[in-house]
């Protein structure tokens, strides 16, 4: 009987120090760093890469993501700031051309730094027209509520790609609340 009991208590230690790491790992990670393994990123992040860059310079990496938000991590793995992705599913707007793949960027005090632009079949010259036009930066400095209900106004003469971004963001504000 006393073996039993020995071996319950080395088993129920066993399980008390692996409680232990789990906890100290999960609370790291909260902490805004990445562990070593590899994180599953959606790979529709990657068509924002350039963008992001330009965006939030200390960008290095993508960390954790959670209901279609990811971690934007710098070269010491801290979090620089956050992409929202638009909803699996919603009613997508389409533009000129087709659907414009739009992603919010929040930084780290929650407000929104930038608009990104991702793979889309509108023309260069429209898509710099919203560009020039600062279409992209209207919701800089608003948190997601207050993007989610701001009335942008879009850029003249690229009234369908400004519809479709204008409604991307929207659904992604949206979707982050």
């Amino acid at each position: 009987m006393r073996k039993k009991g020995i071996a319950m208590f080395r088993i129920e230690k066993k399980y008390c120090a692996a409680l232990w790491v789990s906890a100290l790992l999960f609370s790291a990670g909260g902490m805004g760093k990445l562990s070593a393994g590899p994180v599953k990123v959606p790979a529709e992040c990657e068509q924002f890469v350039p963008e992001i860059k330009a965006v939030c310079p200390a960008f290095d990496r993508f960390g954790s993501c959670t209901a279609r938000k990811v971690t934007l991590l710098d070269a010491e793995g801290t979090a620089a700031g956050y992409l929202l992705l638009a909803p699996e599913k919603y009613s997508r707007t389409k533009g000129y051309k087709g659907y414009v793949n739009t992603a919010v960027i929040l930084g780290k005090d929650g407000k929104i730094i930038g608009t990104v632009l991702g793979r889309n079949q509108e023309s260069p010259g429209w898509i710099g027209r919203i560009r020039k036009g600062g279409l992209l930066t209207r919701w800089n400095g608003m948190t997601v509520k207050e993007g989610a209900t701001a009335q942008v106004d879009g850029v003249t003469r690229a009234t369908y790609s400004s519809n479709a971004i204008k409604a991307e963001v929207k659904a992604i504000l949206e979707n982050a609340k």
